[in-house]
C-alpha cells in the first residue's frame, strides 16, 4: 500500500475560503500531510503544516524579469499563477517528495485523495479537461521539472513569439481573438505542455466508475444537471453527487471547485455539509 499522498495548497493573501478548504482537506484526509505555503502572518488550522512561501520563491521570482502580460486579468495574479508551479517544484525538491496533489484554495475535498488517485497512478500528472491544475496529482518529479522548464522558456521569449505560439491554436483563431488580448495564462501553458511534450497526463474531469473530480461547479462538465448557474448537487452520507443526464445516473464528486464568483457557494456548502458533526471545527 502506498503512503498517504501529501495535499499542498499555495496561496497569497488572506481569504476566508482558504481556511474552509484547509479544514475540509484535513478532515477528509486525516492520514495525509496537509500543507499550506503562504505569506508570513497567514493563519492555518490545527493539523495543517505552514511553510513560508518566500523560502521557495527564488526561481519563481525570476519569471517577473521577462513576463509579458497580455490578458485582461490582474497582472500580479496571472504572474503568481505561473510562479506557483515553480514554488511547488522547489518545495517538493526540498522535502524530497516524489508525489503530491496540488489543490487550489477554492477546492473542497470529499474523499481520501490517496485512494481516489489510484486510477491515475500510472500517469505522470493530472489536469482537469486537459488544461486546469486546480486539483492536480503530481506523480513524478520529472513532469514538474519539465513544465517549469517549458514555462520559463516560453515566458522569456519576446512578446511577438509568445503571441505566435498561443495564437497558432486553431480553436483560438476560430474565436477571433485579438493579438492584444488572449488567454495567455498558466492554464493555456499547461495545455500547450500536455500537447507538446511526451508525458502521460490524466484527466480528472472524466467520469470513472461513477466518480469524478469537479472541473468547475458553474459548468455542466459534459452533461451534469444544473440548478441555475451551478451543478445541482444531492448529498449522501456527507458526500456530493450530481445527476449526469447522458449517463442517466448520479455521479459522486471527490472535489468541488468554486471558481471565480462561486466563492459564496463554497461558504454555504461548508457550513451546511462540512462544519457539523462529521467535520469538526479546529
Amino acid at each position: 500500500m502506498k503512503a498517504p499522498i501529501p495535499l499542498i495548497f499555495i496561496h497569497a493573501g488572506e481569504q476566508d475560503w482558504l481556511q474552509r478548504s484547509l479544514i475540509q482537506a484535513r478532515n477528509s484526509n486525516p492520514n495525509s500531510r496537509v500543507i499550506l505555503l503562504s505569506s508570513l502572518g497567514q493563519t492555518s488550522p490545527e493539523g495543517v503544516e505552514f511553510f513560508f512561501l518566500g523560502d521557495y520563491f527564488e526561481q519563481a521570482a525570476t519569471l517577473k524579469q521577462g513576463y509579458e502580460h497580455f490578458s485582461s486579468y490582474d497582472p500580479a495574479y496571472e504572474l503568481f499563477c505561473f510562479q506557483r508551479w515553480f514554488v511547488l517544484r522547489d518545495f517538493m525538491r526540498a522535502q524530497r517528495m516524489t508525489r503530491a496533489i496540488y489543490l487550489d484554495s477554492d477546492v473542497l475535498t470529499f474523499g481520501d485523495l490517496t485512494a481516489e488517485g489510484a486510477p491515475f497512478e500510472e500517469c505522470d500528472m493530472t489536469l482537469s479537461k486537459g488544461h486546469c491544475g486546480h486539483n492536480a496529482y503530481i506523480n513524478t518529479p520529472e513532469v514538474l521539472n519539465g513544465f517549469c522548464d517549458y514555462c520559463a522558456a516560453c515566458l522569456t521569449q519576446e512578446k511577438a513569439a509568445q503571441i505566435r505560439g498561443v495564437m497558432g491554436d486553431v480553436t483560438l483563431q476560430s474565436l477571433g481573438l485579438r493579438n492584444s488580448l488572449f488567454p495567455h495564462n498558466d492554464m493555456r501553458m499547461l495545455q500547450l505542455f500536455r500537447e507538446d511534450k511526451d508525458f502521460l497526463i490524466g484527466d480528472t474531469a472524466l467520469v470513472r466508475s461513477g466518480v469524478t473530480f469537479d472541473h468547475d461547479i458553474g459548468v455542466t462538465q459534459g452533461g451534469f444537471a444544473m440548478d441555475g448557474e451551478t451543478k445541482k448537487l444531492s448529498w449522501r452520507d456527507g458526500l456530493p453527487y450530481a445527476w449526469h443526464t447522458r449517463l442517466a445516473k448520479d455521479v459522486r464528486f471527490v472535489t468541488l471547485h468554486f471558481k471565480g464568483p462561486a466563492k459564496p457557494i463554497l461558504d454555504q456548502i461548508f457550513e451546511e455539509h462540512c462544519a457539523g458533526a462529521r467535520c469538526a471545527r479546529p
